[in-house]
């Protein structure tokens, strides 16, 4: 399902957090008993209360579907389109960015259905990030040099007289 508009995104490209709900997604979608994987990973993570969470989001946003979700196989190297559109909803989310987060999963599902899936889907970013896991892409443009300390501008006092 991926187009020339959207490139496919290795998934090497994801952020630990965004590698989390993305294996989790394609095992959930497999539906192939390897679920139990899911809360084995989100337990390691320490969210052991996020799957119910990531299981209500994705349980909406896969019934409410306009056409069938293009999720896994659980080992692919590269996003698929939807898969794509929901780590850019789920991040945009974690960055409380709600509009933007339901803007995203209304591409997909009706309104209704998009505003049911921001729910869950922010419970899930929400819990992630309190654990310190980012969703979304690692930066790749080398032309940002990484700032080692903020730098702070030095104030001259002045002398009024």
């Amino acid at each position: 399902m991926t187009s020339d508009r959207n490139p496919a995104v290795p998934f090497q490209r994801l952020t630990t957090g965004g590698q989390l709900v993305i294996r989790s997604a394609r095992l959930w979608a497999a539906a192939d008993g390897r679920a139990s994987l899911i809360c084995d990973a989100f337990m390691a993570a320490g969210l052991p209360q996020a799957v119910a969470s990531l299981n209500a989001f994705l349980a909406t946003v896969t019934v409410a579907a306009r056409t069938p979700l293009a999720l896994g196989p659980v080992e692919r190297p590269f996003l698929s389109t939807d898969e794509h559109l929901l780590i850019r909803g789920l991040a945009a989310l974690q960055q409380h960015r709600p509009a933007v987060g339901r803007s995203l999963f209304g591409q997909r599902i009706p309104a209704l259905a998009a505003r049911m899936a921001q729910s869950a889907g922010l419970r899930l970013a929400q819990a992630m990030a309190d654990r310190g896991l980012r969703i979304g892409l690692h930066r790749t443009d080398a032309t940002i040099p990484p700032v080692a300390h903020p730098v702070v501008p030095t104030v001259q006092p002045i002398c009024l007289h």
